[in-house]
């Protein structure tokens, strides 16, 4: 009984990073598909600007993903330095699902921590120019 249970939470685990990949992949299509003078058009939905009146952690990480998948770095940069870890976690994601490696674990892990502390950073940065504004 309990090898069934492990199988099916397996199966789930498995049918829910497949379909996890395929958003990442279609997003990302998506974005290098998308006109550079479209996105800058594009208001804000971010709730946390609305009711503090400063950017989140994420704001402006589509912005840099798209400036980044089309070779603006500088750019990307200025919207959200912590884009640049984003590319190393999609490219590990993507090698975990086509390859599954336990070894692959632990780096995930790093390269998250490392994402979660410029958010972070990114946050204070954001922050102390409001009040300084």
């Amino acid at each position: 009984m309990d090898n069934l249970i492990k199988d099916i939470a397996i199966k789930n685990a498995m049918n829910t990073r497949k379909i996890s990949m395929l958003f990442l992949c279609i997003g990302l299509i998506g974005l290098i598909l998308t006109p550079s003078s479209y996105l800058p058009n594009v208001p804000s939905i971010c709730i946390h600007r609305f009711i503090l009146g400063f950017d989140c952690p994420g704001c402006g990480m589509t912005r840099a993903l798209h400036a980044l998948l089309h070779l603006r770095f500088s750019t990307a940069f200025n919207f959200n330095f912590g884009v640049y870890l984003l590319i190393p976690v999609f490219a590990i994601e993507i090698f975990q699902w086509l390859r599954y490696s336990e070894k692959l674990i632990s780096v995930r892990k790093i390269f998250y921590y490392f994402l979660y502390l410029s958010l972070a950073t990114n946050y204070i940065y954001k922050f102390i120019n409001f009040i300084n504004i």
